[in-house]
């Protein structure tokens, strides 16, 4: 995937390790809290847009 889109590979990493840690009530690094959310609001506008 990461050879197709970077973006999309960065985020499904991304997603994945949030999922993953909080699944096993790990407390996730802020930084990457912070980009996972950021990661969503862009899904939710690009989502939003096209529509």
């Amino acid at each position: 995937m990461a050879f197709k889109d970077l973006n999309a590979a960065l985020s499904l990493a991304i997603e994945s390790k949030v999922q993953y840690l909080s699944g096993r009530g790990t407390e996730v690094h802020p930084r990457t809290l912070e980009l996972y959310e950021h990661l969503q609001g862009c899904r939710r506008a690009v989502g939003d847009s096209q529509t």
